[in-house]
């Protein structure tokens, strides 16, 4: 509620509006007005043995005796916590909470094993003085049901339609195929699956297999991501003792070079002996050769082919879209001359001239 004058007014002289904020809840609230302890020998013990034990024995004016005895000590406690004591008191409530909608409160969990349930409220549990009821009420409300909210907090927005989230670094791989199994492997996709790398080195251009692991080539740089890695830990007779991860492909990629990659897909292949790349940005060719333990880039264009790379590969340093019979870079293999051929047909012009603006 609050509290307003009008027309500027001070408090003695001005006229106060009550302005209430929201809505209000009108609920039928039961509550429950006395309860019995818990005795804590027989907590849940509703029976009575010994019903006149505080008649005859309390006495509030008696002195103990000469040896200390009095006789509130034989009073049986247990008689007492368990007289059945319970009243309940159901009324109409305005609140900013929705007190019809409660829950059980099941974070005591002693208690709950003791008495056999957690606690509730009326008409969810039965209004009972038995023992099993000694429990205090659940006042566990869910604030979403709430008409009360909290501060409120505005983020400036840009004027954009959508926001763009690029995924051009992320790896998402399949379960293992199984031949002749009911379901297919290679289109089952995980959650857990998922594997973001750095953009570091650009997006992520091209995979290829190389020796059991993946040749991953960037824009920028190229790395080599270990499939199953083991680490192994010792040597024993019975041979080399691994450890296994449980991760399918690193978190961090092993980088061969972080200076040369490639931005167009076609120029990278795969040959039984090399893997070949163009990279457009610093006008080189190479090739990564080598085993699974040590593969290594080296570039094989230098002296008169790069210069001859500068004066006519005439990429820009951010275009990497590929154009039909217009612009690409790419690599050919000839298996039968065992021969490496690199194409290059990019004519900026002839692109501009033949692709209208809404092609570009």
């Amino acid at each position: 509620m609050y509290s307003t004058y009008k027309n500027g007014a001070n408090k003695a002289t001005g006229i106060i509006y009550d302005l209430f904020r929201g809505d209000s809840f009108i609920c039928t609230f039961t509550h429950r007005l006395n309860r019995n302890f818990n005795d804590p020998v027989a907590p849940s013990n509703d029976k009575i043995i010994t019903y006149s034990t505080w008649h005859d024995n309390y006495v509030p004016d008696e002195s103990p005796n000469e040896n200390g005895v009095s006789k509130l000590s034989k009073i049986n406690r247990g008689d007492v916590n368990a007289v059945k004591l319970g009243s309940w008191i159901t009324i109409k409530v305005r609140s900013s909470y929705n007190l019809s909608i409660r829950s059980l409160d099941e974070r005591y969990i002693e208690e709950k094993a003791t008495m056999g349930r957690a606690r509730g409220f009326y008409p969810l549990q039965q209004a009972s003085a038995d023992g099993g009821y000694k429990i205090p009420n659940s006042y566990l409300i869910n604030d979403g049901f709430g008409s009360t909210v909290g501060e409120k907090i505005y983020n400036t927005l840009p004027d954009a339609p959508y926001y763009n989230t690029s995924y051009k670094d992320r790896i998402i791989y399949s379960d293992v195929n199984i031949q002749d199994a009911y379901k297919n492997g290679y289109r089952t996709f995980r959650s857990a699956s998922i594997t973001d790398y750095t953009k570091q080195y650009g997006k992520i251009v091209k995979l290829l297999d190389w020796y059991g692991h993946i040749i991953c080539v960037f824009e920028h740089g190229v790395g080599i991501l270990p499939v199953n890695e083991r680490i192994e830990s010792g040597d024993g007779i019975g041979g080399p003792v691994f450890i296994d991860n449980n991760r399918i492909l690193p978190e961090v990629p092993s980088m061969i070079s972080d200076k040369f990659g490639s931005r167009w897909k076609d120029s990278i292949i795969k040959t039984p002996y090399a893997i070949y790349g163009v990279d457009t940005s610093t006008k080189k060719i190479w090739k990564i050769t080598g085993s699974t333990t040590l593969p290594t880039l080296s570039v094989i264009s230098d002296f008169k082919v790069e210069t001859f790379l500068k004066e006519h590969l005439n990429a820009d340093d951010n275009e990497s879209n590929l154009y039909i019979a217009l612009k690409n870079v790419k690599t050919h293999y000839n298996q039968t001359k065992s021969d490496v051929i690199f194409t290059f047909y990019m004519d900026k012009e002839s692109t501009e001239r033949r692709l209208g603006p809404d092609d570009k």
